[in-house]
């Protein structure tokens, strides 16, 4: 898909939640569906900033993600 879209970077498509389940933001809610969540990795896969949304429509401003880029 990230191809389809030009994106620079991959994009996830989590249809079977295992991705929401291991980050602990599938049916946070108690809604079945994925919390609205950021999570930047470093090269070694550790986390090194997270952002999860306190309901559907709570994300983060594109300037508060890339402020927390290293």
């Amino acid at each position: 898909m990230a191809d389809i879209i030009a994106a620079g970077f991959p994009i996830l498509a989590d249809a079977d939640h295992a991705v929401g389940d291991a980050f602990g933001v599938y049916n946070l809610l108690s809604d079945f569906t994925h919390t609205p969540a950021i999570f930047i990795l470093d090269k070694n896969l550790n986390t090194i900033w997270s952002y999860i949304g306190k309901d559907v429509n709570d994300r983060p401003s594109a300037a508060v993600v890339l402020e927390n880029l290293p």
